[in-house]
């Protein structure tokens, strides 16, 4: 399928280990711009850097929604 990267929106966890993101649905970062329609489902993953003991990077798990 087609990725959508949220490049401009990097976030930091800080020591808390979250971030969160807001995320306009009727924008989705493709090009051109995708608006979620009800019914559709999309699944979400974030890319991360951490050093856990070394400098790796790595994804979190996948979430999928099935919008309403």
């Amino acid at each position: 399928g087609t990725i959508g990267r949220y490049a401009k929106q990097v976030q930091s966890t800080g020591s808390g280990g979250t971030f969160s993101l807001v995320v306009d649905l009727t924008a989705l970062p493709f090009n051109p711009p995708q608006t979620v329609m009800a019914g559709e489902t999309w699944n979400f993953q974030a890319w991360f850097r951490d050093n856990n003991p070394d400098p790796t990077s790595n994804f979190t798990d996948g979430v999928t929604i099935t919008f309403q």
